[in-house]
């Protein structure tokens, strides 16, 4: 008798239609989604509040409800030097870090179904510091803030992924704050065709934020 391969058998396993998710995506969220599915490697850049990490954290859950992959990785540059003052164990310290993403996903689907996914290692955060001697296999990867990584890092992350993986940056230029940040290297990628590059452009946040900002900009000393 014949066996079913791992992929089939994941295939078949998979929830019938789309799955009911608590935020409905904007036509440009949509175009990095269907991007997503098409290629392995995507980039997604916008100003503050324009659903980057929004859209990246919905993507990773309609991949793995729908099982194309079995696990989700996230991480985002990480200044240990605070971690020390913080309260609680190792992976409470963790979760401050990442709770931006986490919230993201809270917002995507129930609280407590993204609780028992974190909890099971179903989600996991991989600090980039530790990534060497990954492989992210069967999985789609986060990197969030990825603004403020070296190239050195980018290529660290970037040479992490496996096979049956998605891989996905979310950054901002406007928020870069370090000098070394691979944003300017890595710019060059959006006519290449094997990277899903989008630049979103609309605002999720309070509209009143950037008429504060532009004031500012023009009437402060």
């Amino acid at each position: 008798m014949s066996q079913s391969k791992p992929e089939e058998v994941r295939e078949k396993r998979a929830p019938k239609g789309e799955i009911k998710f608590q935020i409905q995506l904007t036509e440009e969220q949509k175009l990095v989604k269907r991007g997503v599915y098409e290629k392995d490697v995507s980039i997604v850049l916008g100003k503050f509040g324009s659903g980057k990490t929004a859209v990246a954290a919905q993507i990773a859950l309609d991949l793995l409800f729908k099982k194309k992959i079995s696990k989700i990785y996230i991480t985002r540059p990480i200044d240990f030097s605070s971690t020390g003052y913080l309260t609680g164990d190792a992976d409470s310290k963790m979760m401050f870090h990442i709770f931006p993403i986490k919230q993201n996903f809270y917002a995507s689907y129930r609280k407590d179904k993204i609780d028992e996914l974190f909890k099971d290692g179903t989600i996991q955060v991989v600090p980039i510091d530790y990534m060497k001697g990954y492989t992210f296999a069967d999985s789609c990867t986060i990197v969030d803030e990825f603004e403020d990584i070296s190239f050195k890092d980018f290529e660290l992350i970037l040479t992490r992924l496996g096979k049956d993986s998605k891989l996905i940056f979310t950054g901002s230029e406007e928020q870069t704050n370090v000098n070394s940040s691979c944003i300017s290297k890595i710019k060059c990628l959006e006519k290449f065709d094997l990277v899903n590059y989008h630049v979103l452009t609309s605002q999720h946040r309070n509209e009143d934020i950037t008429k504060i900002l532009n004031y500012i900009k023009e009437n402060g000393k």
